[in-house]
């Protein structure tokens, strides 16, 4: 160039382009740089963590691995020997049960071994009570699963028979076999009173029926009727409604007597009066006769 101003001013441009151009261009390679430093980092990361998961899922599977085995080798200690010589162990079933086929009991014995059970109770009934005295064959050393059966032997049930004789004398308790029938026992004895019978009910509604089997434990109850006393005789003579009588000789009738006690006693009194004036004069007769 000819004019060396104009070349300073393109120089001047040049230097001040470079300047604004070269920090940007800076920046922009650092943005840039940073970038893929964190899209690198970020991979590493779930790299990481896909191989933390794995890890974990191997722990997982082993221990699940771990724990079979050991299941697997506790069962074997039950049923394998814990070495060559040693006998394998086997253990059965065996069922304890009542005649009727009920069962008591279900137990697991050992290949071997003599199996033991406690004695069984058998509920009593009405009728009978039952007492065990063994088992239907003696237990036996035990090679398979087994049945034992229980045996009871029946007792039959008696039961007490009270009289109560409600004041009268006493009766003697009768024990007597369950379906049983019992006597009927002498009647007993009440001064004053009247034996009515056997009955039932403390009530004395129901008689008691001898003819009705005993099957539990029973009361019967007497009744009674309370007798009435006779009016006593203190006079020594017998005396008739209507009739008086004074010694052997002389009789007095007293024929349509008004009611009333006053009355009555007024009669004998005159009528004893009259006998004794009659009897008075015909001794007096005699007397001047002889």
């Amino acid at each position: 160039m000819k004019n060396p101003g104009k070349r300073i001013l393109v120089l001047v441009l040049c230097i001040t382009l470079a300047a604004v151009t070269l920090p940007w261009t800076a920046r922009k390679a650092k943005a840039d740089t940073d970038v893929e430093a964190s899209e690198e980092g970020n991979t590493g990361n779930d790299s990481a963590e896909r191989d933390e998961v794995a890890g974990e899922n191997d722990n997982e599977n082993r221990s699940s691995a771990e724990q079979e085995a050991a299941n697997e080798s506790r069962e074997a200690e039950k049923t394998e020997p814990h070495n060559e010589d040693a006998p394998v162990l086997r253990m059965y079933k065996i069922t304890w049960k009542y005649e009727d086929g009920t069962k008591i009991d279900v137990t697991e014995v050992e290949e071997g071994s003599i199996p033991k059970h406690a004695d069984p109770v058998m509920k009593a009934t009405a009728e009978y009570t039952y007492e065990f005295i063994g088992w239907d064959r003696e237990p036996a050393k035990v090679t398979g699963p087994a049945t034992y059966t229980a045996m009871f032997r029946r007792i039959k049930n008696k039961y007490a028979v009270h009289f109560e004789s409600n004041g009268g004398s006493a009766v003697a308790i009768l024990t007597v076999e369950y379906g049983k029938l019992i006597e009927r026992p002498a009647d007993p004895e009440r001064e004053g009173y009247t034996f009515e019978g056997w009955y039932a009910d403390e009530d004395l509604i129901h008689t008691y029926d001898f003819e009705k089997p005993i099957v539990a434990e029973t009361t019967v109850y007497a009744k009674w009727t309370e007798e009435k006393n006779a009016a006593p005789d203190d006079s020594g003579t017998n005396v008739i409604p209507g009739e008086i009588a004074v010694g052997t000789e002389a009789e007095t009738t007293v024929e349509s007597a008004p009611e009333g006690d006053g009355f009555k006693k007024y009669v004998i009194g005159g009528a004893a009066l009259a006998a004794l004036l009659i009897g008075v004069a015909v001794t007096v007769i005699l007397r001047k006769r002889h």
